[in-house]
């Protein structure tokens, strides 16, 4: 693997609003498959992923315009619906499209680094926290002694192990509630612009 600065990797992520993301995990990729020989998905997909998210960030933008501007045009019910479609395309590139490319990459990462970082921790850092976990991912490359031993173990299996030793229905039911709210949260902060157009 070809050495990079997880500093210079971190603030590049930083200054190009995680742009630079995209580029590392397509670069990175090349070099997987080049040590490796894993056949991983291909760049385009971080190519449309990347299109995809310039959209929404622009959709956003827009929302934000049309709801805080008060000299910014009244919007059509069509420019509502073509913003919805984006949003939902956007949702389902970052959730769905993004998670099923790095499926792959994560296990030839996992055969880079010695089994030094486990395939669910990589998976989860960089889903959950895109720019710390590149960064994370280059100082496991560079170095992968480095890594703290419990990044080699897996989080689900560990939690499956603690569940079936306490078994707490109080704290099921408490999270269940907070993912229920989540959920209606997220329906909601869709709702917006509709419910800001007939009832505002």
């Amino acid at each position: 693997m070809k050495y990079r600065s997880p500093q210079q990797v971190l603030w590049l992520s930083f200054i190009t609003l995680g742009f630079y993301d995209l580029y590392w995990l397509g670069a990175t990729r090349n070099d997987l498959a080049r040590s490796t020989g894993a056949k991983l998905y291909g760049n385009a997909w971080l190519v449309l992923l990347g299109v995809i998210r310039c959209l929404g960030a622009l959709a956003v933008i827009w929302v934000a315009l049309a709801l805080f501007a008060s000299t910014w045009p009244s919007p059509q019910a069509a420019t509502y619906a073509l913003v919805v479609v984006i949003l939902v395309l956007s949702a389902i590139a970052n959730y769905w499209l993004f998670p099923k490319w790095l499926i792959p990459y994560v296990g030839a990462a996992q055969a880079t680094t010695n089994g030094r970082l486990q395939e669910s921790n990589i998976m989860l850092m960089v889903l959950m926290r895109e720019s710390f976990g590149i960064t994370t991912l280059q100082q496991a490359y560079n170095n992968p002694d480095s890594m703290p031993a419990f990044m080699a173990t897996d989080p689900i299996a560990a939690a499956r192990e603690l569940n079936q030793r306490v078994d707490n229905p109080l704290a099921k039911r408490i999270l269940s509630i907070i993912a229920v709210v989540m959920a209606i949260g997220l329906v909601l902060l869709l709702l917006v612009p509709f419910f800001v157009a007939h009832i505002g």
